[in-house]
Parts: C-alpha cells; sequence; structure tokens
C-alpha cells in the first residue's frame, strides 16, 4: 500500500489503474487534461487560478497555461468551488439590475471586487461580493417622508455631471442617506435620493456648446468646410 501511495503522490495516476500490482484508490494528481475531465474545469479559468497559486505560468500571451508541477486533487477542489460561486459580467449586473458596463464601472472605482483582470480574459465576479455591495447601500435606506422630493443614482449623477460609480462611492463614504419604495430593494435602480444630499460632490465642469456657424466663423472658414 505504501508503494501505491508513494507513486500516486508524484505522478498523475488514474484512479484503479494498477501500480505494483495494487490498484490506484483515488488520483491525487492532475494534469490539464484529466483536470478539465474530471473536474470540468476549462483550461484557461483553471490556468489563471493555478499561475496565481505558482503551480502554473502563461505561455502565448495567457493563451495558454503550462504546469510547474502537477495539480493536486485537493486545490483542484478548492478551485472548482472558488469557480462555481463567480458568474459573469452581464449575469452579475442582471442580478441587480444593472447592465454590465455600469457594474464594471463599479468594479474600477473598486466598489464590488473583479476577478481574472487581464487584458487576455473576462472579467468575473462573486455573487457574494454583489450581494453585499447592496446590502451595503440598504444599510443607508431611511423611510422617506411624503414631502421629500428624490431622484434614483443615475438620474443624480447626471444632474451633478459625474460618473454613476462615482456619486455611489461618495454615497457610500459619506453615508448618504437613501430611500426606497420597497423595504428590501434587491435592485440598484430602486435606490433615490436627494439631489441636495450631493453638495459636497464636485462635478465636472460643463464645456460651453457652440454651433457650427459660431465654429466656422472662429477659424474664418466657410459652414460646409
Amino acid at each position: 500500500p505504501g508503494s501505491v501511495l508513494g507513486g500516486n503522490q508524484h505522478f498523475p495516476i488514474a484512479t484503479g489503474a494498477i501500480v505494483f500490482g495494487k490498484p490506484c484508490p483515488e488520483q491525487q494528481l492532475h494534469s490539464f487534461q484529466t483536470a478539465e475531465k474530471s473536474f470540468g474545469i476549462p483550461h484557461i479559468r483553471l490556468g489563471r487560478k493555478l499561475a496565481e497559486m505558482g503551480i502554473a505560468r502563461p505561455e502565448s500571451g495567457g493563451r495558454f497555461y503550462k504546469l510547474n508541477k502537477y495539480i493536486p486533487t485537493a486545490v483542484l477542489n478548492g478551485v472548482r468551488s472558488e469557480l462555481a460561486a463567480l458568474v459573469g459580467a452581464k449575469e452579475a449586473a442582471k442580478s441587480i439590475g444593472i447592465n454590465y458596463i455600469l457594474l464594471e464601472r463599479l468594479a474600477d472605482q473598486g466598489l464590488i471586487k473583479r476577478y481574472y483582470e487581464s487584458d487576455q480574459g473576462s472579467s468575473y465576479y462573486r455573487r457574494r461580493d454583489v450581494e453585499d455591495f447592496i446590502d451595503g447601500l440598504r444599510q443607508l435606506l431611511r423611510h422617506p417622508s411624503p414631502e421629500i422630493e428624490t431622484v434614483d443614482i443615475s438620474t443624480a449623477a447626471r444632474l451633478r455631471g459625474v460618473m454613476t460609480a462615482h456619486v455611489t462611492d461618495h454615497i457610500l463614504t459619506h453615508g448618504i442617506t437613501l430611500y426606497a419604495a420597497s423595504t428590501h430593494p434587491v435592485s440598484f435602480l430602486e435606490f433615490r435620493l436627494q439631489l441636495d444630499d450631493l453638495s459636497r460632490l464636485k462635478g465636472r465642469r460643463r464645456e460651453k456648446i457652440v454651433s457650427s456657424a459660431e465654429v466656422a466663423r472662429a477659424l474664418k472658414v466657410s459652414r460646409p468646410t
């Protein structure tokens, strides 16, 4: 039994394979091929994670990965559990009622953690992190009075001349009071606030808009030119 176990700990020996006359009880090490077959983890997603752990390294600009050593089964179990909790940007965004572009901007602002950031790969999000972000907004909820005028966060951002993600960061940082029709909103779009509560938020200076005729006169050219 010791020799079977010892061989199984150094090379990717399949379960049931005969080693020194005895069947291997369980495969303990894996290559990329056996990992994908046994655990259902695509090469690229597994490679990125293993590269973070020093078990693999990227090649061909990150399109492929090469192992530095065989992958222990225990590591694959952990990676599979972690990846199962991750969803793509579109699915994560849909879960809180926004488009994926806004979700990416919220991640850029550091409000939601993004995984596998790279020029070659897609972004992934942990469901729990997205839920925690919405829960953070819920902590600021107050019951609105009928006389209070409120706007949704995106509208407030547009009126202040700043990005929605920047306004959201300001809300969470400064504990700006929020309102919602529901006592337990699940969509980002449900949260509202008083525009006056953003008085300390500095917006971008709006440039004066001029007509094509004014531009032509300034350049001393004809309007068609």
